[in-house]
This record gives structure tokens, C-alpha cells and sequence, in this order.
């Protein structure tokens, strides 16, 4: 007689009344609701069977329920429940069947007479399997798998499971058979979060606060539920949202009971070792994990497995050789290591460090040797990676090793040294020649050993870079080339020191404009970073010649030179180096000035991130001004203001290098006065100290290229004319087309400001010219309705037609289509010239207009005078093809 079935197995969860409402999924369900299979798959606490149990409701979709335990792996206990679900909706199916299963060695037979019984059942419905998960008998599996290829149209069969099963997946997803939701879909955004919180459990989170939670429980729908609940109980609700990690009892009891204890001795003590690991990959979990508990498979097959069982474990990339565990998972492993194998803890980070040493990962390596508690080891590891951690960009990572060191390594004059670098770079220049005297004091008798003589390169070259922060080119050159006699050329770190001080020549010259013989020194620096094999200085040796390329006008090469760079600059585990960081921002640039403007913001948004990982407060500086002028492109002018806020206060709480703090107060001006604000943009040039009779160095030209700009808008035209002359002559000189090119643009308003028309058509001529074969946009546009005017004049008299309408086109969405172009026009034609205009249009002379109009031909001829001189055109054709270019004839 066979056992009587569990009812409750058969009926749907209840449905909660204040559910947050997730239409985005319920589309996805609906989207495929006439695929064979639905499968949702999550680990625990993602909300499954809520979502399932929502889509049924709202759809109306007739619907069998079966929950799944362990006790259903029979396949005879399994085939009951199914033909008990499926009666729920066929009342009459599967009662000749049972019979056939008692003794049955095969469910050939009762599947396919089950599947034709289920073909006579003409309307839709759903069947619903809870807890697949339960589920690794295989002949129960082939059961599910052989009604899935076979099932009629009208049945949809729907998997709720915490592991991927062991199905043709694949082949459902070619065949467009398969609707697959994953954690990635399941997880609650930041809207729902702030919908479950403060609205269904009453908490009125800060924004601050909402996005916290976001961060922490990464949207798993459970660790919310449960936090909301310790939240409700909570007096500082702000300090609960700090301290939420995974120690949290709630959270730790949920994960132990619900996920730990659930796995094997093998999958439990993997996980538990493993915690440790901010990220990993197979080769680094077989360093570190037991032999014996890894024994028969190896980290990679674990890894795919932990991924498959759903065992909140993400992966970091495409190819799935990087994976972590969720962060609140990853809490509570780690207490759980710490509670249970307290004395394992030394052991474990100490194989992750040799692990991340032998791989190159250096950071990682002295993390771990710190966690580990081995300081001796901690130190060594510094000392001989610590040029390459500051060449790397790794400042902010350096700065923390130091503080963790110092106290063990005050006699090391490696200490001192890399402390005076972190000040050279994050703008504390003041602190830098002490620490390095004292490098120098605890040095033995001068260069005794190749330690010796490569730490007192490295303190010359931070001479050298400490000299052109602070401009002073001869001082940095006379720095790099003692660094340069100290270095010896014999690793990896000496050779990378020797490509940094030459990098400082190139330096030197860049500030002092020899564009060219900079080229020279980076080309050279080049060729030993990359004969050394170092990646992250060839990155910023590239940077420096695209800059220089930018600078010669050549916009194409140097993209092409930065799409290279950042390939370089991404790391095996899919992450980008912080140095990546200088790439974007200059890169920003680049698209800003093609007029890519979400492309560039993009761009800044990835600088600000890694340069605030890097701890560069210049290339935040630069960010942040970038940022500003493209909100201001977009009509933004409140986030803007914000934006420049920042930029501002970055300079004036550190000291900028000389060539960023010059181009953030360069462009400061140019938004100021587009802003409209000339006060504030002419105090700015005030206060950098610059005079009118000086020489020009070249990096500080942009400042003299906001005073020509500051003098224009004062309506000044022959001083701003007389320092522009100065400017394009200095850019002629040093083949700079770049400046050239702004320079003339600046020169066509200053002329058109004269009213000299024609001289104004002449220098724009040119700049087209110079400005089409590499597509600059931004350097006209953002010139507004004075260079629109000269635009349209300069296709009336046929000047770069194409580029100029191209410009044209592109500033439709600012000025030139906000207003009809009749209104560019400094002073608008009276009615009567507008007469006379189209008279002259239909081909009448001089005498016919004054007849029609009855006016004198003197008079006619007064007033053609007047209309060549506000159109700024020459002849009757040209004044016909202007009048037709401000659609006057309309």
C-alpha cells in the first residue's frame, strides 16, 4: 500500500499582501510565457518563490504546485507527487497510470502515456517544481528532462532552484525555448530597496544610508528582510547601516543554517578557507586550500561548482577565471574561520602572499603578509616593490603599507624615501627635501652597494620630479641626470627608476615647449620600459607622447595611441590599473573636443574612480573641471556649479602640478565668461600674476589664452588682438596646431568684434582648414552665436562649406537652432533693406529697384551699402547667398 502524500506539498506559499512590486521581471515572465520552461535560479533568499508566486497571480494562468524535498529522489515517490500536482489542474490525468509503477524498472511507458494525457488538456497552464535543488537522483532528472523535450505546447513547466540542474541549457537557450532568471535579475535596485525599507517597513533611510544597504547586501532580498527586522528595533538606525556586515546574528544565522551546514565537508572547508581571498582564481585557491581538502578536484572545478550550486559566489569576469563571494557571505566565513580554526588563519595568508608575490601582484602579496601578522616579511616585501607600487600609480596602497611598517622601520632609509615620494604625489611638496636628507643620513659611505647607489637614484629622482612641480626645468634636469649616473641598469626596478627619470627630461622640455626633443626623451624612456617588460611605465610613456600628438593637432594618432594604452593598463583579473586613470582623463578630452560628450562623461566618471583609488589629486582636479564643462555643454548649470565647486577646492587645498592648476583656471575662465560671470573670469586672471609685456612660457599660455578671451569679452579688441598675435606666433613657431588652431579661432572673433568681416572670414579660413582633416568640433562651438554667425558667412561665401555646415548641424542643440540665424546678425536689416534684398534676389538692378520702390537710385544705392555691411559680404551674389543662408527670403 503506498504512503499517503503530504497535501501541503501541493499547495502554493501564500502571497504576501506588502510585496514590493517588480513589474520589470513579471515583463521578463511574460515576455516568454509561451517558452517550455521557465527556470529561476538563485541562491537562498533571492526571492523565487515570491516572484513565481506574483507572476501567477497577476497573469490568472491556470497553475499546479509541487514543493520538493530529499524523499522525492524515489522516482516512484516523485512520479505520485507529479501526477498529484497535475490532477489539481486535470482532475481526471495519471488514475490508469498508477498501477504501472509499483516494481517499475523503467518510466518509459508511464512518462509517455502521462505526456499524451496531458496533449488532450487543450488550455495553458504552469506547472511549478519548488526546490529542483532537492533533486540528483537520475533517473528522476531523465523523467523531468524526457517530459521537457516532449511536453505539448500548452504546458509550461517552471524550476525554482538554488543550483543550475542538470540540464541541455544550452540547447534550450539556442532554441529560444528557455526563459532564464538569475540573482543578477532577482536582486533588489536601489528604488526597490528604498521602496521595502522605508515605505512597506516604515524605517526613512537617508539616501546615504539606502545606498549603503545597497552596497552591502548587493540587493539580496533576504539579508534585507532581516536587517529591516533588527532595523525596526533599532535607536541609530545611520550606525546600524554602518556596522551591517555579515557578523550580524540574523545574517550569520541565516547563511550558517540555510547555506553552510547544507554543504559537504569538502565544499565547507573550501569555502571557510578561501574566505580570506578579496578575489580569486583556481591557481591561487590550490596555494592556499588544504591538499586534502581539495583532494580528486581542483580549484577550477570547485569554483564552477560553487558557481553552478548558486553558492553566492560571482564571477569577475567573462572567461570565469576570477571569481568572489558576496560580501556578507564573505563576512561570515570569515567568522566562522575565525571562531572554528583561529591557529589556521597565519598559515592561509601567509600562502596567499607567496602566491600574489610569485604572480606579480604585489599589493596582494603584503596584504596578506600583514593579515598574517609576518612584519619582517611585510617590510622586505616594500622595500623591494615599493618603486614599482609608486611607478604603478598604487599611492593610496603604499601609503597604508608605510603607516603599518613605520613603527619596526625607522632606521630604513627606504621609509623615509617612499614617504617623501607620497608627499611629491599627493601635494605635500614642503615635507619632501627633509625626509629626503634623512634617507641620505641613514645611507652607509656613498654608493658601497647596488642598494646604495639605487636609493640614491631614486632620491635624485624625486629631486627631479619635486623640480618640475615646481617648474623649475633646469633644477629637474640637473636632478634626473645625477639620478641617472647613480642607477645601475641590472633589474627590473633599477631599469624602471632610469626610464622615470629620463620620462623627467621629457618632462622638463614639455614645460619648456620643445615639444619635439620631449618626444625625443619619452621615445627613449620607452624603449627601456618596454625591453625591461614594464608594462605600467610604458602606459604612462604612451600617455606622454599622445599628449604630444594632441598638442601637434594629431587628434586620430593619439586616440589610437590611448584605445592601445588602456588594453595595456587592464589587469589579468579584468580590473584596470589605477594608472588607467591619467588615460581617461586626458582621453575625456578627446572626446569632448569631437563632441563624443557621453562618451567623455563616461570617461571622467572611470578617471575620478581610479584616480581616487590612485590618490591623485590632480588628475581629480582636472576630472572634475572636465566634468564641469561638459554639464555646461549639456545645459546643466546647477551640477556644473558643483562640479566646478569641487575643482576649486582641490586647488586650493593642494598644490597642483604647474601644467593641470594652469588648465583648470584656463578653463574656469572659458566657463566663467560663457557663463556670463566676466567679473569672476577677469579676478581669475588677475590673480595668477601675469603681465602683458612678460615673456610667454609655454606652460603657462593658457593663462594669456584666457586674458586675449577676458580682454574680447571687455570688449578690449586691440589688446586681445595684439596677445593673441603673440600666441599664434609662439604656436607657429613650435608647429603646435593645436594653439594654432585656437589661437586663430580666437583671432576670427576678435576681428569680427571689430566688425572687420573680412578679415575675420580670412583667419577662419585658415582654421577650418587646419581644423577639418582632424575633426575638432567642441573648439568652435563652444565659441556659441558669435561663431555661428561666421559660420553661416562662411557658407555664404562658399569657405569650408561641409565643415562649416557640419559645425552648424552640430550646434543645433545649443545656439544656432534656439534661434532663427536672421538673429546672429550683430544688427538686423530694417524693412525696407529687406526689400531691397529680395529685389536684388529676383535679379532687379539698381534702376528697377528704385522704381519699384519708389525711391531715388542714390537711395537704392545707400542702402545695398548699408546691407553689404551688416551681412558682411562684398557683391550682390555674395549678399543673395547670405540672405539665403539667414533664410531672409522666407
Amino acid at each position: 500500500m503506498a504512503a499517503p502524500l503530504l497535501a501541503t506539498k501541493l499547495f502554493a506559499p501564500p502571497l504576501r499582501s506588502d510585496l514590493v512590486p517588480r513589474q520589470r521581471l513579471i515583463d521578463q515572465l511574460n515576455a516568454g510565457s509561451q517558452r517550455k520552461l521557465i527556470l529561476v535560479a538563485a541562491p537562498a533568499g533571492y526571492g523565487k518563490t515570491t516572484l513565481i508566486r506574483s507572476w501567477l497571480h497577476e497573469t490568472k494562468i491556470p497553475s499546479a504546485w509541487l514543493s520538493l524535498d530529499e524523499d522525492d529522489n524515489d522516482p516512484i515517490c516523485f512520479f505520485l507527487y507529479f501526477i498529484a500536482a497535475l490532477q489539481r489542474i486535470m482532475p481526471t490525468i495519471g488514475g490508469d497510470l498508477m498501477g504501472m509503477l509499483q516494481g517499475a524498472q523503467s518510466f518509459d511507458t508511464p512518462i509517455k502515456l502521462l505526456i499524451n494525457e496531458i496533449t488532450s488538456h487543450a488550455e495553458p497552464f504552469a506547472l511549478v517544481l519548488d526546490d529542483f535543488h532537492a533533486i540528483h537522483s537520475q533517473a528522476v532528472l531523465d523523467m523531468v528532462i524526457f517530459l521537457l523535450e516532449r511536453m505539448p505546447p500548452q504546458m509550461h513547466l517552471v524550476l525554482l532552484s538554488r543550483t543550475d540542474p542538470p540540464f541541455p541549457l544550452s540547447r534550450l537557450r539556442a532554441r529560444n525555448e528557455i526563459v532564464d532568471i538569475r540573482a543578477d535579475h532577482l536582486r533588489f535596485t536601489l528604488a526597490e530597496i528604498a521602496v521595502f525599507l522605508n515605505e512597506i517597513m516604515g524605517l526613512n533611510l537617508s539616501a546615504d544610508d539606502l545606498a549603503a544597504m545597497e552596497a552591502r547586501t548587493e540587493g539580496w532580498i533576504a539579508s534585507l528582510q532581516l536587517a529591516g527586522l533588527s532595523m525596526q528595533g533599532s535607536k541609530d538606525l545611520h550606525a546600524f547601516v554602518t556596522a551591517f556586515a555579515g557578523s550580524h546574528h540574523y545574517i550569520m544565522d541565516y547563511l550558517v543554517e540555510e547555506v553552510l551546514n547544507a554543504q559537504s565537508n569538502k565544499i565547507r572547508s573550501f569555502l571557510l578557507q578561501t574566505s580570506i581571498l578579496g578575489r580569486m582564481c583556481a591557481l591561487l585557491c590550490n596555494a592556499v586550500v588544504d591538499v586534502g581538502d581539495r583532494e580528486g578536484v581542483d580549484g577550477q572545478g570547485l569554483l564552477e561548482a560553487l558557481e553552478q550550486m548558486n553558492l553566492f559566489i560571482i564571477p569577475l569576469d567573462e572567461d570565469r577565471h576570477w571569481y568572489r563571494y558576496h560580501h556578507l557571505f564573505a563576512d561570515m566565513l570569515n567568522r566562522r574561520l575565525e571562531h572554528l580554526y583561529p591557529h589556521r588563519l597565519s598559515e592561509l595568508h601567509r600562502r596567499a602572499s607567496q602566491w600574489y608575490e610569485q604572480s606579480g601582484l604585489i599589493p596582494e602579496a603584503i596584504h596578506h603578509s600583514l593579515a598574517a601578522g609576518d612584519q619582517d616579511r611585510a617590510i622586505q616585501l616594500i622595500e623591494q616593490n615599493g618603486c614599482l607600487l609608486l611607478i604603478r600609480g598604487e599611492v593610496s596602497t603604499l601609503q597604508r603599507w608605510i603607516e603599518a611598517i613605520e613603527p619596526r622601520a625607522q632606521t630604513r632609509p627606504w621609509t623615509y624615501i617612499f614617504k617623501a615620494w607620497l608627499f611629491a604625489l599627493t601635494g605635500y611638496p614642503e615635507r619632501v627635501e627633509e625626509l629626503l636628507q634623512t634617507a641620505e643620513q641613514l645611507l652607509s659611505s656613498p654608493e658601497t652597494s647596488i642598494e646604495d647607489r639605487t636609493m640614491r637614484g631614486t632620491i635624485e629622482t624625486a629631486r627631479a620630479y619635486q623640480a618640475n612641480l615646481q617648474g623649475d626645468t633646469l633644477l629637474a634636469t640637473k636632478h634626473a641626470r645625477r639620478a641617472l649616473q647613480y642607477l645601475p641598469d641590472i633589474d627590473l626596478v633599477s631599469r624602471s627608476l632610469r626610464t622615470v627619470a629620463i620620462s623627467l627630461l621629457g618632462d622638463a622640455s614639455s614645460m619648456n615647449g620643445d615639444l619635439e626633443e620631449a618626444r625625443q626623451a619619452y621615445s627613449e624612456a620607452m624603449r627601456i620600459a618596454q625591453a625591461a617588460g614594464d608594462v605600467h611605465l610604458t602606459i604612462v610613456l604612451n600617455s606622454n607622447i599622445a599628449n604630444i600628438l594632441i598638442e601637434q593637432g594629431l587628434l586620430h594618432e593619439a586616440a589610437r595611441i590611448y584605445g592601445e594604452t588602456l588594453q595595456m593598463a587592464t589587469r589579468p583579473d579584468g580590473q584596470k590599473s589605477v594608472i588607467a586613470g591619467r588615460v581617461y582623463a586626458e582621453l575625456s578630452q578627446l572626446s569632448y573636443e569631437w563632441n563624443h560628450l557621453e562618451a567623455a562623461i563616461q570617461q571622467v566618471h572611470q578617471s575620478m574612480a581610479l584616480c581616487q583609488q590612485w590618490g591623485n589629486i590632480d588628475l581629480q582636479a582636472i576630472s572634475y573641471m572636465m566634468l564641469a564643462r561638459l554639464e555646461h555643454a549639456q545645459h546643466q548649470p546647477e551640477r556644473a556649479h558643483e562640479a566646478i565647486r569641487l575643482a576649486k577646492q582641490l586647488m586650493e587645498e593642494h598644490h597642483l602640478l604647474p601644467r593641470y592648476s594652469v588648465w583648470v583656471k584656463h578653463a574656469l575662465a572659458r566657463l566663467f565668461i560663457a557663463q556670463g560671470d566676466l567679473e569672476q573670469a577677469s579676478r581669475l586672471v588677475q590673480q595668477s600674476g601675469i603681465g602683458i609685456d612678460n615673456e610667454i612660457p609655454y606652460l603657462r599660455e593658457p593663462e594669456y589664452l584666457a586674458w586675449a578671451r577676458v580682454l574680447l569679452a571687455q570688449g578690449d579688441h586691440e589688446a586681445a588682438l595684439a596677445l593673441s598675435k603673440r600666441l599664434l606666433q609662439k604656436a607657429e613657431a613650435t608647429s603646435r596646431m593645436r594653439r594654432v588652431i585656437e589661437d586663430l579661432v580666437l583671432q576670427a572673433l576678435i576681428f569680427q568684434g571689430r566688425r572687420d568681416i573680412d578679415q575675420a572670414l580670412t583667419v577662419l579660413e585658415r582654421a577650418l582648414s587646419l581644423a577639418r582633416p582632424e575633426g575638432y568640433v567642441r573648439t568652435f562651438l563652444d565659441e556659441g552665436e558669435p561663431m555661428a554667425k561666421l559660420l553661416h558667412l562662411a557658407k555664404a561665401r562658399r569657405i569650408e562649406m561641409e565643415y562649416a555646415t557640419e559645425l552648424l548641424s552640430a550646434m543645433g542643440e545649443a545656439t544656432a537652432r534656439t534661434q532663427a540665424p536672421v538673429q546672429l546678425l550683430a544688427e538686423p536689416l530694417s524693412q525696407r533693406e529687406l526689400e531691397v534684398l529680395k529685389l536684388i534676389e529676383a535679379g532687379c538692378s539698381n534702376q528697377e529697384i528704385a522704381a519699384r520702390l519708389f525711391i531715388s537710385i542714390a537711395t537704392v544705392k545707400r542702402h545695398i551699402s548699408t546691407i553689404y555691411a551688416k551681412l558682411g559680404v562684398q557683391n550682390r551674389t555674395q549678399a543673395v547667398s547670405m540672405g539665403r543662408e539667414l533664410r531672409l527670403f522666407s
